[in-house]
């Protein structure tokens, strides 16, 4: 019917709503908490946000201390036959926002400058 579909339109629009501003909440929070070295490659569509670590890091390397700390970042090269993504991440940002995921991006700012030192 027509009351449903404009109904679905409206979930559509809050679900959209909710997604920018989830990204917006997980933007900041990075900008605040990674070292100024990474790259964090903003678009205004999509709920991922591509992260470059600086060249010759190994997001790869990352990954699998930052899943020790229950951290999921995909590395570039799971997107990519080229080691030209080695630096590069994608960044989820459609969960929802709170203490855990801020915590886990101030960790995956400590694990970044642990590889980087």
């Amino acid at each position: 019917s027509q009351l449903e579909f404009v109904q679905l339109l409206l979930q559509i629009g809050l679900l959209r709503r909710q997604l920018a501003e989830r990204k917006q909440l997980a933007w900041q929070a990075l900008l605040r908490h990674l070292p100024a070295e990474v790259k964090i490659h903003h678009s205004d569509s999509g709920y991922f946000l591509w992260l470059e670590l600086p060249a010759g890091s190994d997001a790869g390397e990352l990954s699998a201390r930052a899943l020790a700390y229950n951290i999921s970042i995909a590395p570039g090269k799971m997107f990519s036959t080229s080691a030209s993504w080695t630096a590069f991440f994608r960044f989820n940002t459609a969960w929802g926002w709170g203490e855990r995921e801020e915590q886990g991006v101030k960790r995956l700012g400590e694990l970044i400058r642990e590889m980087l030192a």
